[in-house]
């Protein structure tokens, strides 16, 4: 295991633990709607408004619409083993520049047993914050974001419907 992608791994673990704790506004160990979303949005993660209420519904383990410390974790930290994914990184980089592009990203992620569309992969790439380039540039995703990407897809493939046509939509809404 390369020390880089250990540091991604700890980076990321950080990132979520202080997004729950500058959410955590009265220091209660959970976060209501509006806490969970900030602290969404301090992880630089792009969720609708629908997306966030459906995750909170699901992780509210006691029904009072709030969700614990160890949820928001669990939610949120890499859903995959270092080395499954530093494999699957690994093996669809194409050259030495360390991105993967659209197609090494959907072939990674089949690599992992998520079949994503290249539409839903890209959409994907997208609303994790730190995929460089313009919306008319070429995805190009770094280790790091590969790691938050495959959260995100688990996330997405668990909690939303996909609909023909690539769409991802939060489970419960139609078109």
């Amino acid at each position: 295991m390369s020390r880089g992608s250990s540091n991604a791994f700890h980076e990321i673990e950080r990132s979520i633990t202080n997004a729950f704790r500058s959410a955590d506004l009265n220091g209660s160990g959970k976060l209501g709607y509006h806490e969970f979303r900030r602290a969404i949005q301090a992880m630089k993660l792009m969720f609708h408004a629908e997306e966030v209420g459906h995750l909170l519904a699901t992780h509210d383990l006691v029904g009072d619409g709030t969700i614990s410390r160890e949820s928001f974790i669990e939610i949120f930290k890499p859903s995959y083993k270092e080395a499954a994914l530093l494999s699957a990184f690994a093996s669809n980089k194409t050259d030495d520049d360390g991105f993967l592009g659209l197609k090494q990203l959907r072939l990674a992620l089949i690599h992992l047993g998520l079949n994503l569309s290249e539409v839903e992969a890209y959409n994907l790439s997208r609303r994790c914050n730190d995929a460089t380039g313009a919306f008319y540039k070429p995805v190009k995703v770094s280790f790091r974001s590969f790691c938050k990407l495959t959260s995100r897809a688990c996330i997405y493939l668990h909690q939303a419907n996909i609909h023909p046509g690539g769409g991802i939509w939060p489970a419960g809404m139609s078109l």
